[in-house]
């Protein structure tokens, strides 16, 4: 996952390669999850997907590790289906 925050609005763009989408993850599924924290949405294919969010003022630092977090979450979930947090 790349972020940043050209302009005060945040952008994420999440790229998935071969053998990470041979164990059940998508691009375009995670961006969602992505871009959720910074107050937007995204899509896209399952390889590459882009989101982007809501002006995120004096907050940016704390959304954009937000949203890395909930990408990391989801990602645990999928590769460790079951596992308790």
């Amino acid at each position: 996952m790349v972020a940043g925050v050209p302009s005060d609005r945040p952008t994420v763009v999440v790229a998935v390669n071969d053998a990470a989408r041979a164990r059940g993850l998508a691009a375009g599924a995670l961006v969602p999850t992505a871009a959720g924290p910074l107050g937007g949405r995204g899509g896209g294919r399952d390889d590459v997907a882009q989101g982007g969010g809501a002006p995120l003022g004096d907050g940016a630092a704390q959304a954009i590790a937000a949203s890395f977090g909930a990408v990391s979450s989801a990602i645990r979930d999928i590769m460790e289906p079951g596992s308790v947090r």
